[in-house]
């Protein structure tokens, strides 16, 4: 397959129009003062990056910023904080690299036997890794959510379900499941939300 029928293919994929009715309900504006980004915030999110990832567009690993220490961290802190208070991510980590992932199923030439994925920058990242730590930390979320949690897969998922079951039919009630299948769901663009 050529570059451009991978380009065209994701693009297609990526930007599907969606006839989807979008409202917000209710919107609830909170003011209140966001702490700057400490150094310690930035060291966890070093520790918590896997090194021997592939690099985005900026081809910045990030075995880098942890090989540069305490330079690389004050760096970072400046840097993070600056994003904070200006409220915009810089221009080029809107950039990213598609690689094509064959799914192991069908013809390898067929564009839709393979999904994406994006390379991004391991700044960016890091950034993404601090921002989501204080979410975590402000937003209360059920036990029975599996997906994108940490130490949570859907293997607990399966087990958590099967061990369900198995208690209905031991007391002869019945137990309605839906199963969604969302296949391709996160490479779609659904627009502003």
């Amino acid at each position: 397959m050529v570059m451009g029928g991978w380009k065209e293919y994701f693009e297609e994929l990526m930007n599907e129009e969606n006839e989807r009715e979008q409202r917000v309900e209710e919107v609830t504006t909170v003011n209140h003062e966001v702490a700057e980004i400490s150094k310690d915030e930035v060291r966890g999110a070093l520790k918590r990056m896997k090194n021997g990832k592939a690099v985005g567009p900026d081809d910045i690993p990030v075995e880098v910023w942890k090989c540069l220490g305490e330079e690389a961290v004050e760096f970072l802190v400046r840097l993070f904080n600056r994003i904070l208070e200006s409220e915009g991510m810089p221009e080029e980590w809107r950039r990213s690299v598609m690689v094509p992932i064959f799914n192991n199923k069908g013809d390898v030439q067929n564009c839709s036997n393979n999904r994406g994925i994006k390379l991004m920058s391991h700044t960016m990242k890091l950034w993404e890794r601090v921002a989501e730590t204080r979410l975590r930390a402000e937003v209360s979320i059920c036990e029975q959510q599996y997906g994108f949690m940490p130490r949570k897969s859907a293997t607990d998922a399966v087990f958590a379900l099967r061990t369900m079951v198995e208690k209905y039919r031991e007391g002869h009630r019945e137990l309605h499941c839906a199963f969604v299948d969302l296949e391709k769901a996160y490479e779609r663009n659904y627009g502003a939300v």
